[in-house]
């Protein structure tokens, strides 16, 4: 039997908003959560606010996640699901499921001008 992974987030790193699968934001509403603050992210059309997960970061006291840091900055407010996907295990995979806002809503193209 497989074992089940830990949580080895700390209280203050779990989301304080319940998970929600209801809400749709558009990839401009999600560029306003950009901030260390108030940071969202998308993955796989999904939008999540990790905001407390990057305030609780391990990166800040342990020097060598320091690019860890600077990878979750750089792609706040942002679509990430390559990045997301390159560096993280199933179980963050998992954890990152519990921070989930809503869904991106995919705006449609505008259509041409006829000539």
């Amino acid at each position: 039997m497989a074992q089940r992974q830990v949580d080895e987030r700390t209280p203050q790193q779990r989301p304080t908003a319940p998970r929600r699968d209801d809400v749709g934001y558009t990839l401009e509403e999600v560029r306003s959560h950009a901030k260390m603050e108030d940071g969202w992210i998308v993955v796989r059309d999904r939008v999540y606010d990790i905001t407390n997960f990057v305030k609780h970061h391990p990166g800040w006291t342990y020097g060598g996640q320091t690019s860890t840091i600077l990878a979750i900055q750089r792609n706040l407010g942002k679509e990430c699901t390559e990045e997301f996907g390159m560096i993280h295990s199933k179980n963050a995979w998992r954890q990152l499921d519990d921070y989930m806002v809503g869904y991106l809503i995919r705006e449609p193209p505008s259509p041409s001008p006829c000539l």
